[in-house]
């Protein structure tokens, strides 16, 4: 398994006002400073969304504390103006309060997170792995399509991997079943007028044809 050099952290510290928490920590910045690009689009909804506007309050500092100077190149990109070989961490907010596939959306109920409203992309390094460690508030689970490689911590194969896998979060109720081996999950958030072995029969039968 190669070695991942980009982390991402998300917490909840304030659900009520619709804000989740990143702090990015890159191994090894480049020459030159490190540079991030915020997405304009999402895979599946080829609009210019500008999820940039969302982030606020990006810093970044070394690992003792001190502050590393940043600039905002555009309206996506911001730079790190870290020294080569050292490693940075970089801290932001980003409001998330409208719900729909292509945004994200936080309140007291549940997160629910595109990773393209979420997370830049680390110039230079779009094919290297990436890790997410997410601190959910007590009583509540991360679903995604991701690895998981720790404790509340997952995996992405490249940059890609990670803006095509949604992640939420939540106290919600799972059901599992399994397709030609491969095991599935349904996350019931809420209650709902529906009966869940019919659910789960038109599921599995769907998974099966596709």
């Amino acid at each position: 398994m190669s070695k991942t050099r980009v982390h991402h952290r998300i917490r909840f510290p304030d659900r009520a006002a619709h804000l989740v928490d990143v702090e990015l920590t890159v191994e090894e910045a480049e020459e030159g400073g490190t540079f991030l690009d915020f997405p304009v689009w999402t895979p599946g909804s080829y609009l210019v969304r500008e999820y940039a506007r969302h982030v606020t309050g990006l810093s970044a500092t070394r690992l003792r504390g001190e502050p590393v100077p940043v600039e905002k190149v555009d309206k996506r990109t911001f730079r790190i103006d870290a020294k080569p070989g050292k490693k940075v961490v970089v801290r932001w907010r980003v409001y998330a309060n409208e719900l729909t596939v292509r945004t994200s959306h936080v309140d007291s109920d549940h997160a629910f997170l595109v990773p393209a409203a979420t997370f830049p992309c680390v110039r230079g390094r779009e094919s290297e792995p990436v890790e997410i460690t997410v601190e959910r508030p007590e009583g509540w689970n991360t679903f995604t399509a991701l690895p998981l490689t720790g404790e509340d911590t997952f995996r992405a194969d490249d940059y890609d991997h990670l803006v095509d896998s949604p992640i939420e979060v939540g106290p919600h109720r799972a059901v599992t079943f399994e397709v030609s081996g491969v095991p599935h999950r349904i996350a019931l958030a809420g209650d709902g007028n529906f009966e869940l072995d019919q659910l789960l029969e038109d599921t599995h039968a769907i998974c099966r044809t596709a």
